[in-house]
C-alpha cells in the first residue's frame, strides 16, 4: 500500500484495512524459530515435562542434574523446566551436530548421570500441535487460517479413520462368514452322530488326518520355543552374574569405562576424544568418576597411566592436549590433597559437590590475592588455574629461599 501519493495523505484510509491481533509477539516468536507458516506444524507446542515428569525432577533433585542450581535467580528458574525439556527431547539431533568434546557433553546432565534416569526423564516430556491434552498447553499466535485449516485436516483424518474401519469391518465379515461356512460340515457330521448309531471301525477322514498332523506339529513346536527360552534365561543370569561392579564407600555403581580401539590397538579414550578445559567444578566429577557420555573412566587414570597418557590425540587443531592435562592434574590433585585434610568422609557422586565449594575456596586462596579473588570464581577455566597455582607455587618457594 503506498501511504503517501503525490503528497496527499490517505488519512484513516488504512485503518479500515489494516487491523492489529492478537498474540503478534508469540506469532514473531513461531516464525524465528523457523516454524512453517503455511503449514499446521506453525502451532507446534515446544516440549515440555508432564505434571509427573515435574515432580520427578522435584524429588530427584534439580542440583543432580544443573550445577548451582540454587544459585540461579527464581525468574530463570522458571524456564530452566523447558530448556532441559528441549535439551533431552532434541538430544539425537544435538549428539550428530556437536562434537564429542563439546562442553555440554560434560555438564553433570550428561557426565555424571546414569542414563537409565535420563530415560525416565526423557519418556516424560510431551509436545504436540495446538494443544496438549495431558497438560493442558494452548499455542498461541497462531493466524486464523492456520486454526480453520488444523479443524479441516482433523476432519479429514476423522473420515479416513471411519473409512479404514468399515474396511476392516468388511474383511471381518468376510472372515467370519467363511469360517461358519467351513465348519457347517463339521457341524453336520456331528449332528448325525449324536442322532444315529453306527457300528464296525469308523474311517478317518481326510480332514481329521490333517488335523492330527497339525496338533503334533504344534505340540513340538511348543516344546522347541520352551527349549530355547530355558536356553536364554540361563545365558542371560550367566551374564548378570558375570557383570563388574565397581564399588566405592558401599555405593553399588556400574562401571561405564570401556576400550575404544583404534589406531591398531585398545585405548582408554576415543580417537576424537578431546579434552574438557572449562570449569573446575565440572572437571572435578569427570576427573573422579569419569564421563558417561562418551564412555571414558575417571579422568585421573589418564594422568597416572603412561600408556593412557600417551593415547591421548591431538585435539581439533591438531595440537597435543598433554600441556593442559598437566595443568588440571595440578589443580584436581591439590583439591584432592585439601579434601583429605578437610574431612574423612569418601568423596561420591552425591557429596562431591559440596565437598569441592569447601576445597575451592582454599584452592583459590592460593591462587590469587584474597583481596583480588574474581567475582566469578566459577568460570575461570581450570588450566588457567593450574598455571596461576604453579606461578604462586614459585614466588612462595623463592620468598622462602630469599628469606
Amino acid at each position: 500500500m503506498v501511504y503517501l501519493r503525490a503528497g496527499w495523505s490517505l488519512g484513516n484510509v488504512p485503518d479500515r484495512y489494516i487491523h492489529a491481533g492478537a498474540g503478534g509477539d508469540q506469532l514473531v516468536g513461531r516464525t524465528l524459530c523457523r516454524l512453517p507458516l503455511h503449514n499446521q506444524d506453525f502451532a507446534t507446542l515446544c516440549p515440555h515435562f508432564t505434571y509427573q515428569g515435574l515432580q520427578l525432577l522435584k524429588e530427584y533433585g534439580w542440583n543432580k542434574l544443573l550445577t548451582d542450581y540454587d544459585c540461579y535467580p527464581f525468574s530463570f528458574k522458571r524456564v530452566i523446566p523447558y530448556l532441559l525439556a528441549s535439551i533431552l527431547y532434541h538430544e539425537d539431533f544435538l549428539k550428530k551436530m556437536l562434537p564429542s568434546g563439546h562442553p555440554l557433553w560434560s555438564t553433570n546432565l550428561f557426565a555424571n548421570t546414569e542414563r537409565n534416569v535420563i530415560n525416565v526423564f526423557r519418556k516424560q516430556i510431551v509436545s504436540g500441535v495446538s494443544r496438549c491434552d495431558e497438560t493442558h498447553m494452548t499455542a498461541t499466535g497462531i493466524p486464523g487460517h492456520l486454526s480453520l485449516l488444523r479443524t479441516i485436516i482433523e476432519l479429514k483424518e476423522e473420515v479416513h479413520r471411519l473409512g479404514q474401519q468399515s474396511i476392516e469391518r468388511h474383511h471381518q465379515l468376510n472372515e467370519e462368514l467363511n469360517k461358519h461356512f467351513q465348519d457347517v460340515p463339521k457341524v453336520l457330521k456331528d449332528l448325525l452322530l449324536e442322532n444315529f448309531d453306527i457300528n464296525g471301525v469308523q474311517q478317518l477322514t481326510k480332514c481329521e488326518v490333517i488335523s492330527l498332523i497339525n496338533e503334533t506339529m504344534q505340540r513340538n513346536h511348543d516344546r522347541l520355543v520352551d527349549a530355547i527360552s530355558q536356553s536364554n534365561i540361563q545365558s542371560i543370569n550367566h551374564a548378570v552374574s558375570t557383570t563388574t561392579i565397581v564399588r566405592d564407600n558401599d555405593e553399588a555403581m556400574v562401571s561405564t569405562s570401556v576400550i575404544h580401539n583404534w589406531g591398531g590397538r585398545d585405548r582408554y579414550v576415543p580417537q576424537n576424544f578431546v579434552l574438557f578445559t572449562g570449569s573446575a567444578k565440572l572437571l572435578w566429577k569427570l576427573w573422579l568418576f569419569g564421563n558417561n557420555a562418551i564412555n571414558v573412566g575417571p579422568y585421573k587414570q589418564i594422568k597416572t597411566n603412561v600408556q593412557y597418557r600417551n593415547d591421548l590425540p591431538p585435539d581439533g587443531n591438531g595440537r597435543s592436549q598433554k600441556q593442559s592435562l598437566d595443568k588440571i592434574a595440578v589443580v584436581m590433585q591439590r583439591l584432592e590433597a585439601l579434601a583429605s585434610t578437610t574431612t574423612a568422609e569418601c568423596i561420591t557422586v552425591d557429596n562431591a559437590d559440596a565437598i569441592f565449594e569447601v576445597v575451592y575456596t582454599d584452592l583459590l586462596k592460593e591462587c590469587y590475592d584474597p583481596n583480588h579473588i574474581p567475582s566469578r570464581p566459577h568460570d575461570i577455566a581450570c588450566t588457567t588455574l593450574g598455571k596461576r597455582w604453579l606461578q604462586a607455587q614459585k614466588r612462595r618457594r623463592l620468598t622462602a629461599q630469599s628469606e
